[in-house]
Order: C-alpha cells, then structure tokens, then sequence
C-alpha cells in the first residue's frame, strides 16, 4: 500500500510538471484546480490497473500466455518467448478495467474539455467541426498511405513541374485510350471539407493559412489542367462553395464525418453534368433538380465507425445531421431502382460487389434504368463519388461504378468488352498526396498515337 501510494504522489508531481509544460492547466484552472484533475486521473488509473489485477483476471491472462507459448514451442524458445510477450501485452490491456470508458472520458475531455483532438487523423474544428488530420489512411484494397492533410492545406507540400506532368500525361493517355474506344471521358477534382467549409477549421490553421499564403495541390493541379491539357477538368469546389453561398443553411458536408452528405453529392453531380455537356455538346443532358425531391433529415444521425476511431461513443453522440433525397411521384427518378420508395441514400444503393476482371479485383456497384437515354456510364472513384450514383441514374440504362482512388482499370473494357457513351473519373484532394498515377502500356501508347498523327 505504501509503494503504491508513493508511486501515485509521484506520479501526481510528474504529471503536474509535465502538462504544466504542455497545456499550461494551471492558465486554465488554476493550481488547486489542475491539481485535482491530475489527482484524480491518476486515482482513476491506478484503481482500474489494481482491479484489472485481480485473481481471476491474472488467470485469465496466464492461460492465453501459456496457450501463445505452446503454440509457438516449435519456432525455438526466443521466438515462443516474443510472442508470449506480445501475447501479454495484447491481453493486459484488452481487458484493462473500463477500458471502453477510460477510452470515452480519455475522448471526451480532450474533444470537448481543452479543445483537440486524441488523434492525429482529426482535427477538431469551431463548433466541433471535425476535419481530416494526418497519419495513415488505407488508399486501395490492402494498401495504406500516410497522408498530411494539413500541411498540404497550408501549400507547404507543393507539386514540383514534374509531378504535374505527370498527372497531365497520365489522364491523357486515358483520354485518348477511351477516345479510340468511343468513349467520352471527363475528370473531376473534389475537395475534401476544409476547401469549403475554411471557417471552421481551428483559429490557429485559418491564420497560419492566411500568413503563408501558398496554394494547395488542388489549386495547382486545377490551374495547370486548365491551362495545358485537352482532358475535360471539373473543379467541384466550385460547385459546393456556390451551393453554400446560396443556401449557407443547408450543410454540404457531414459536421463530423469526412464526406459530403447527398445533397454536397447532389451539387457535386450536376456540376460533372454541366461538365459534359460544355465538353461533349452532343449529350446535352438535363442534370436532375433539387426541387425533383423531397429532402428528409435525421438529425440523431451518428457515423459509429468514426466515432470508434477518435474514441468516443457512437451512443453518446447521435448528433449529425443526415439527409435523405426522396424523389417526387411526377420525378422520373421514382421511377428507378427503389429511389421512388426508399429515397436516395447510403442505405439504398446497390451493394458492393466484389468483381474480377484478368489479375484485377474491383468493387462494383450497379444501377440499372430501362428508360435511360444513353446505354452506358462508366464512374470511378473513391467514397465520394459513389454518393452520386443515384443521381446519375436518370441518364443511362446502366450506370457501373468501380471504386479506385488514382488508378484507372482497364480490363472491363479489354475483358469484357465493356463500351460506356461517357467515363466519369474522380478523384479526392486528399489522394493527390499520393505519388502520380501511372497507365499500362497499352493505355500510354493511345496517347503516343494520337499525338503522332
């Protein structure tokens, strides 16, 4: 009991010294007060650590250890050894005592209580407004990149000539791929939340942003297609920052999820339309209108999955908004999939399928619509882009969407054939972190023609 007790004083003194350095509590709540938070962190952790020691806990631990170190025998005693200790590790703190609500009240006070994020993948914004962070994040199937989302906000990651030349070849040799297999490609760049909603992010990151002054790789990558390249560019903040300036009321994006909601994805779709039809004058297709739909809300909406990843209870804070587009009976859109019923949303679009085509594996998704005009659209993309399908329903007989990041996959069309009026790529700002993307040679060599005659 004396250990324990002197343990827990010191540890009391090291901590006051340390986030006296780091947070500066005493600026915050006084001596007296940073004292008792401290003191009572401390109590909190050493009595969950004493409980998690308890007899039937040790046993439990000392059966799974037993169990790893049998299993491992055969791989030479270190070997059995290291993975008795992770085995340990692993258990210890699995089924550390309140776990689950040290977790929350470790979220929960950092969040709501001094104002940053446990994580560095979020950065909490004004109103608590969450915003994409830095760190790792998975790009395609079992491939995960580190991506730095604040400092290419800042423009202190700039695109070098080459990279932009890249990019610029790249989609090209797409272009003119598609091109000879009579197909219309378009290229859209959508932003992710902190290039539209900027007022929002931390008071720190707005005045750094404004005192640096340097373009972002959206910025750069937009300007320098525009200027020289012959691929169909759409810059979809455009779009979303008119929408919000027309109607500031309705949010485009989520308040604590990444995405945009169905009607940033509605805006999103009718800017790529407007897109088409100044690039292809042939189609010249009627983008369907806000006012074809009922919008419902459900305002103790709740994305779990990223709740689980800052920590904090998806229970507890059922407070987003999410919205639901539901089309009107005179809408032709009632008359696709089951749109006219269960409205336009992430509970009713078709699944992902999981489909093979040569050494490749794709997510499908598919919507079918008899009276479409055209037999065919083609849509790739990540997450984003898939929040649109429903809208791009109205225009074509099938609509296939492949979910890639970069990337362009070629065999639906070598395999299977496949020959869509209209491909439609999209790509987040955040993947433009990722090196260039790249083509087969099959691809590269359209452009090398097209050129050459």
């Amino acid at each position: 009991a004396l250990v324990v007790a002197g343990l827990a004083a010191l540890a009391i003194v090291l901590s006051i010294i340390i986030l006296e350095e780091n947070w500066q509590l005493e600026n915050r709540f006084g001596f007296v007060g940073s004292l008792l938070i401290i003191s009572l962190f401390v109590t909190v952790l050493l009595g969950s650590m004493f409980l998690s020691l308890q007899p039937e806990s040790l046993l439990h631990i000392k059966k799974n250890v037993r169990k790893v170190f049998a299993e491992n025998r055969d791989s030479g005693f270190s070997s059995a050894l290291k993975m008795s200790r992770e085995s340990l590790e692993k258990t210890f703190v699995r089924n550390f005592y309140f776990r689950k609500k040290l977790l929350t009240l470790n979220a929960e006070s950092k969040i709501f209580t001094l104002g940053f994020s446990p994580t560095t993948k979020v950065i909490i914004g004004k109103d608590n407004w969450f915003f994409e962070g830095y760190g790792g994040r998975r790009v395609e199937k079992d491939i995960v990149g580190s991506f730095d989302n604040v400092t290419d906000y800042m423009g202190q990651n700039p695109f070098t000539e080459s990279d932009l030349e890249a990019w610029r070849i790249a989609l090209e040799e797409r272009y003119y791929w598609l091109k000879e297999r009579g197909s219309s490609y378009i290229f859209a760049l959508a932003p992710t939340k902190a290039l539209v909603y900027p007022e929002k992010l931390p008071e720190r990151i707005l005045k750094m942003k404004q005192k640096l002054n340097l373009p972002t790789r959206y910025d750069q990558l937009i300007i320098y297609l525009r200027e020289k390249s012959i691929v169909p560019v759409v810059d979809l903040r455009e779009a979303l920052l008119a929408a919000k300036e027309d109607n500031p009321a309705i949010p485009l994006y989520y308040r604590t999820d990444f995405h945009w909601n169905y009607y940033g994805a509605l805006c999103a779709y009718q800017a790529i339309i407007d897109g088409i039809n100044a690039a292809y004058p042939r189609y010249q297709l009627k983008a369907g209108q806000v006012e074809e739909f009922v919008r419902k809300e459900k305002t103790n909406w709740v994305h779990a999955r990223f709740m689980g990843m800052v920590g904090l209870d998806p229970l507890r804070h059922q407070n987003d908004t999410y919205f639901s587009f539901f089309p009107k009976p005179e809408s032709k859109y009632a008359l696709i999939y089951n749109f006219g019923k269960n409205g336009i949303s992430d509970h009713t679009l078709p699944k992902i399928e999981a489909k093979r085509f040569g050494r490749s594996k794709f997510g499908v998704r598919e919507i079918d619509n008899p009276n479409g005009k055209m037999d065919m659209m083609f849509i790739v993309g990540d997450s984003f882009i898939e929040k649109t399908l429903g809208y791009f329903s109205l225009h074509s007989k099938k609509v296939l969407n492949f979910r890639v990041v970069t990337n362009f996959p070629t065999g639906p069309f070598t395999i299977m054939g496949m020959k869509p009026e209209i491909v439609v790529q999209e790509v987040l700002n955040m993947y433009l972190l990722q090196p260039p993307p790249g083509n087969p040679p099959q691809v590269r060599e359209a452009r090398v023609r097209a050129l050459n005659n």
